[in-house]
């Protein structure tokens, strides 16, 4: 916009100069409405730059605040705007709940979930939530905290990037073994081929992690077929292909073997 009238104020000017007809005075007038606009987009910038610079100030206060762990973050939280702390990514590369992560501000993280309401599962300008970010910095208690508030485990980054893949690439059993039992996808006709074979030539702990969880998960659908067969009144109706056993005793005493199969497998 002050470029555009900038122009317009140099072509009236170069009018005004070299007019000598009775149109004059219409182009003083237009020559003094285009500086007026420009005097006024200028202003509005300068006025634009000053807010920008009061707010970088607010947020590089607050994450000091959080660094320093010396006190006054929450209340500072609290004296702000909600939809500014809330907003935050807006107007930097990250997210008062990431700069919590890098911290390891458990407290502040936990009362920018529930006090001021903040999205566990946002994302900063990346793509890079929380969630992601904890596995990154491998912050376990960190990780626990997030997904007790909600954190997606399947949100990627722009570069397509999940929490399981950070924890995979970067060799973190422990975090591969929680992010699973809370459910990360390793069904190999869900995830991309790429994913799939980050998996086989990751480390042989995480093999042995990935291997436990899938046959955890494939005894837990089963137990789900027997379950649904011991509820079922009426069996006759059922066939081979249903894949589910006839005899109630039968059934329940492969209930029994899945059982102690399962109570080994945590031995």
């Amino acid at each position: 916009m002050l470029k555009q009238s900038l122009l317009i104020l140099f072509i009236l000017t170069i009018i005004y100069l070299l007019d000598t007809s009775q149109s004059l005075a219409l182009s003083k007038v237009a020559a003094g409405a285009a500086t007026a606009s420009a005097m006024l987009c200028w202003y509005q910038s300068i006025q634009n730059k000053k807010a920008r610079k009061a707010i970088f100030r607010k947020i590089r206060e607050l994450t000091a605040l959080l660094k320093d762990k010396n006190g006054g973050f929450m209340e500072k939280c609290l004296s702000s705007s909600p939809d500014f702390i809330r907003n935050i990514e807006m107007y930097s590369n990250y997210t008062l709940l990431i700069a919590s992560v890098c911290f390891q501000g458990y407290e502040e993280a936990t009362f920018l979930i529930e006090k001021m309401k903040i999205d566990v599962n946002e994302k900063a300008r990346n793509g890079e939530t929380a969630l992601i970010r904890a596995v990154q910095v491998n912050d376990p208690k960190m990780v626990q905290l997030l997904l007790n508030a909600g954190a997606s485990i399947e949100l990627r980054t722009k570069q397509e990037i999940s929490a399981l893949i950070v924890a995979i690439t970067h060799n973190r059993p422990v975090l591969v073994d929680l992010l699973l039992k809370y459910g990360a996808c390793i069904n190999t006709k869900i995830i991309n081929k790429g994913v799939q074979a980050m998996i086989d030539n990751c480390s042989e702990e995480i093999k042995t992690v990935i291997s436990f969880h899938r046959a955890w998960r494939r005894k837990k659908n089963m137990l789900k077929i027997l379950d649904a067969q011991s509820q079922k009144k009426d069996e006759s109706g059922l066939s081979e292909k249903d894949g589910l056993i006839k005899d109630p005793l039968e059934t329940l005493n492969r209930k029994a073997d899945l059982f102690k199969s399962i109570i080994r497998d945590f031995m």
